[in-house]
């Protein structure tokens, strides 16, 4: 009970460096479109190379290209992607998630008691009811899609089971060479 606020200190800490790195990589995913050029070119084998008269083997930096006889828009409206939070605002949205997803697990465990229910029901209905909140309290608070919210709190999701799978295959690998 002594260590109960630096724990929790601490986990708020790691749970913010974990979304504001799960904001970080589904931006990636998101705003790579925004990088293609508006127009790509494109070569037509049925115009000639009229087009292109500056093209060249003493010109051409590649003379095996084709030659560019024309342009392809893009729509690079991917949007502007997630907006990173702070430090501070990461570790609000972790503090907000965890105090949110306590307060409704107690609730129901202490109804359940009091009604003389199972609580495994009640660990099972909050375990598949969890993904669902998280996700809305971080699209609420990360200004952002319900689906990109989703999509960072399962880019979450794996990075701890990422950082798990080396933990513990670590921990594997030094028991057995000892």
């Amino acid at each position: 009970l002594l260590f109960a606020p630096f724990v929790l200190g601490l986990s708020i800490l790691i749970g913010a460096v974990l979304l504001r790195a799960a904001v970080a990589l589904v931006n990636l995913f998101i705003v790579s479109r925004r990088h293609v050029p508006q127009s790509v070119p494109f070569f037509d084998p049925g115009v000639s190379d009229t087009v292109n008269s500056t093209s060249g083997p003493a010109n051409d930096p590649n003379p095996f290209a084709a030659p560019v006889t024309g342009t392809i828009a893009i729509d690079a409206s991917a949007g502007d992607g997630i907006p990173e939070p702070a430090f501070g605002r990461a570790c609000m949205i972790v503090f907000v998630n965890a105090i949110v997803l306590f307060g409704i697990q107690f609730i129901s465990s202490s109804l359940v008691l009091v009604a003389g229910g199972d609580g495994a029901i009640v660990q099972l209905l909050h375990l598949a009811f969890q993904p669902v909140i998280s996700v809305v309290i971080h699209q609420s608070m990360l200004k952002t899609t319900l689906g990109r919210a989703a999509l960072v709190w399962l880019v979450q999701l794996l990075i701890v089971f990422g950082i798990a799978v080396v933990v513990f295959g670590t921990i594997a690998g030094i028991r057995a060479s000892a």
